[in-house]
């Protein structure tokens, strides 16, 4: 049965793409966005750049929303706080904003790509873009090589976990996974009895040492015996070398962010630590055998509680080298809170936060 539970799955391990690694002379930093560059080079004389693509704005008067239609509740703002920019009563901007930027005017109206504006407007060739769907990526300074080993694993615990598999998992069926299907997302994995979704964990040698029982509304738990130290589980895009690595503690919010951004990040790594204890352990493992990749930590919001998951990125970023976070803006949010409202809610709320400082706790 651990044979079935391992291959149905189709767990990828860190060890499983070592032959990939290049040791290049620059590593990569996410620093930037195309939305944010290109919107910010419209601006540079909106007006114009929005009537080539036949919407018409008139400064400093009320008239129709270019979104909504609303009459009289539009005004374009050239000066103030938000300058170059439109102002909707109604809200009809990105999750509800009154604020209307000339780019986001511009895709709502025309449903064309950033790419395609880009290039009709002169764009494409002004800035050295070369993926207009991903991130801009700013070569670094390589850092020196950080050394690190993990404990041991207890033989005699490894043994007794392997030998209770069979049972945990006897009844198991593949299918779609309840847990994730009460969050929207829809997967196929192995299903153990009262519906609860199993999930497997391993280290990066390939030792299978922890499984996890996730049900739809209790407790998420690990069967006796699993040692989760420095173990994970791994979703992979593989496209090539390995560039991004993406580290959460719950498999929800995980997954909710690669059904999001995976097309955006086509060689990259999604791993889930199964508790904030175990994030740094996880990050040390990725750097080591990924020298070159970015790694960004995907935090909770947890700042109502005691915030135990900044004070474990805080302490992952202090101890890898190229460590990058994201946290939800909400209080009380993780990611897959903001996937509720959409995969492009995703991605964008990742674009306005995203980071290399490290946080700090009020």
């Amino acid at each position: 049965m651990r044979q079935r539970v391992i291959s149905g799955i189709e767990s990828k391990t860190l060890q499983t793409f070592l032959q990939n690694i290049q040791q290049d002379d620059m590593v990569v930093n996410i620093m930037a966005n195309f939305f944010t560059d290109l919107n910010n080079y419209i601006k540079q004389n909106p007006i114009e750049y929005m009537r080539d693509f036949g919407i018409e704005i008139l400064e400093n008067k009320s008239q129709p929303c270019p979104i909504c239609g609303g009459s009289d509740r539009f005004n374009w703002r050239k000066a103030g706080d938000y300058p170059q920019t439109g102002y909707c009563r109604k809200g009809c901007g990105i999750n509800g904003s009154k604020i209307l930027q000339p780019l986001y005017i511009i895709t709502q109206k025309t449903s064309l790509p950033y790419k395609d504006i880009g290039a009709r407007i002169g764009f494409n060739k002004s800035e050295k873009w070369t993926n207009p769907n991903h991130f801009y990526m700013r070569p670094t300074p390589k850092q020196k090589k950080q050394e690190f080993k993990l404990a041991d694993l207890d033989d005699k615990k490894l043994e007794l976990f392997t030998q209770s598999i069979s049972e945990h998992t006897k009844n198991a069926t593949w299918k779609e996974s309840p847990y994730l299907l009460a969050k929207g997302i829809r997967k196929m994995m192995w299903v153990g009895g009262h519906g609860q979704t199993l999930l497997d964990y391993y280290r990066a040698d390939n030792t299978f040492c922890a499984l996890q029982r996730l049900p739809v509304s209790a407790d998420k738990t690990f069967i006796k015996d699993s040692q989760l130290s420095g173990a994970f589980h791994c979703e992979c895009n593989q496209d090539g070398n390995i560039e991004t690595i993406f580290i959460g503690e719950g498999f929800g919010t995980v997954t909710a962010f690669q059904y999001s951004i995976s097309e955006l990040y086509p060689a990259s790594l999604f791993l889930t630590a199964g508790n904030n204890n175990n994030l740094l352990n996880v990050a040390k493992e990725a750097r080591r055998y990924y020298p070159n990749a970015d790694i960004c930590i995907l935090t909770d919001n947890d700042s109502h509680k005691d915030s135990t998951g900044l004070k474990a990125t805080i302490k992952t970023m202090s101890q890898v080298n190229k460590c990058w976070w994201a946290m939800p803006v909400t209080t009380g949010e993780d990611w897959c809170d903001v996937f509720q409202r959409g995969k492009i809610a995703v991605r964008d709320e990742f674009r306005r936060v995203l980071t290399d400082r490290k946080p700090t706790i009020q």
